[in-house]
């Protein structure tokens, strides 16, 4: 039976390639400088454009009004959830 110190030994150096193979990964992994996309750019891409247009208003509202009348149809548990909600919410005010 093996005693404990060559255990304790043999886990050492198990730990020791562990931690060696882990950081190869990560080296290998991670992206180098040259490869990081700029912060300046990611957040210009996560801008949203302005709604200046009155076309754009009036298309995302037609939007909004197809999804809507969708809903019963898609999701009736929704409509149960809103309206317990609300007759909660209306049961609590008047009191």
């Amino acid at each position: 039976m093996a005693r404990r110190q060559e255990l304790t030994a043999e886990l050492a150096k198990i730990r020791d390639k562990y931690d060696a193979a882990k950081a190869l990964e990560e080296r290998a992994s991670a992206p180098s400088r040259e490869e990081r996309p700029n912060s300046d750019s990611l957040n210009e891409a996560d801008k949203p454009e302005p709604l200046d247009e009155a076309g754009d208003i009036a298309e995302l509202w037609h939007q909004l009004m197809a999804e809507l009348d969708d809903l019963p149809q898609h999701k009736p548990w929704l409509i149960g959830v809103i309206a317990l909600g609300v007759g909660f919410w209306l049961g609590r005010a008047t009191r």
